[in-house]
């Protein structure tokens, strides 16, 4: 399969540009200020929401120090610049930002060896094109790309190495988000692009598409190369045409695997609270209020952590307990 798939490629860079319908968006010229090593000082939704956004992509915001949104029902949100500056004036302005992956699949290349990394950056780029390649915790690398025809995402099976460590390759597909910047939780510093690429100067039409029979081909190959010492922990997902229907009954996990929302704990819910900021618009104060009382079943617990969250407004009447 894999020949076929190089060989497609190969006639598809001797034919027009695949995107050669597609209007072309006005180039959007972003300056940030950059360290030492020409990277970013900040990446946060204040830093890269504009831009990302002029070029075209879903942006979503992203807690900080986290992998994963603060609003309800993510995938379904439509950003917009009126959208962005509600973000960032109601506590996601120090957030990250994460791209809906419904029209741009990222290639999460969840390993922790960095010699498979390469074999695996090349060839996503032999079948599919080189794209931007966002690096928060090294070796491991996501790829952006984008796509005509969505599908769900698909799974690897999963690998455990002499040393304890688990590999694994994705493609986040409908129905997931990727982080493109921000803070990576564990190691503290800025998710960055180890490429000249980044979605902050290209626009979303310039990206390289993947089809359903490029990303099984990716899945394919990573396991082809697996050292015949990692031993096999995990099953690969996604391949079933029923699952790659984005028609399809689908559990709503993000890239970092969290629940349904029914399934989401108090203590999350609690942290997410705590990034936002109680003197927002008396609107989203609202909303927040009917998701507690929607996720809790209308029980006083929801109603307690609303008040207690709300107590740390400085505006008048804004605690529901009064």
């Amino acid at each position: 399969m894999d020949q076929s798939i190089r060989q497609a490629a190969q006639n598809k860079k001797k034919a027009a540009p695949c995107d050669a319908a597609l209007p072309k968006p006005k180039r959007y010229t972003h300056h940030m200020p950059k360290n030492s090593a020409n990277q970013p000082l900040h990446t946060t939704l204040a830093d890269f929401g504009e831009a990302l956004l002029h070029h075209g992509y879903p942006i979503i915001p992203i807690l900080p120090e986290k992998k994963y949104p603060g609003i309800d029902r993510w995938q379904e949100t439509v950003a917009t610049i009126p959208l962005l500056n509600h973000w960032l004036k109601n506590g996601y302005a120090r957030g990250g930002v994460g791209i809906l992956t419904k029209n741009f699949p990222v290639v999460d290349l969840d390993i922790r060896d960095a010699e498979k990394i390469q074999e695996m950056v090349k060839f996503c780029s032999e079948i599919i094109g080189e794209t931007v390649q966002r690096e928060g915790m090294p070796p491991k690398q996501a790829l952006f790309f984008r796509a005509t025809s969505p599908f769900k995402k698909m799974s690897s099976a999963k690998y455990e190495s002499a040393d304890g460590v688990t590999h694994q390759v994705e493609i986040l597909g409908d129905g997931q988000q990727a982080v493109f910047a921000g803070i990576h939780p564990e190691t503290r510093k800025n998710y960055r692009c180890v490429t000249e690429k980044s979605l902050v100067n290209i626009p979303a039409g310039d990206l390289p598409e993947i089809s359903l029979e490029q990303a099984q081909a990716v899945i394919d190959h990573f396991e082809s190369i697996v050292p015949k010492d990692w031993k096999k922990v995990g099953e690969r997902s996604g391949e079933n045409p029923e699952e790659n229907n984005p028609g399809a009954e689908e559990a709503s996990k993000n890239d970092s695997g969290e629940k349904n929302p029914d399934d989401i704990t108090t203590e999350r819910i609690l942290e997410a609270l705590s990034w936002l900021d109680p003197n927002m618009e008396h609107d989203p104060w609202c909303r927040i209020g009917m998701s507690l009382y929607h996720h809790f079943k209308g029980s006083e617990e929801g109603f307690d952590i609303w008040c207690k969250w709300s107590e740390k407004s400085t505006k008048k009447n804004t605690n529901p307990g009064q």
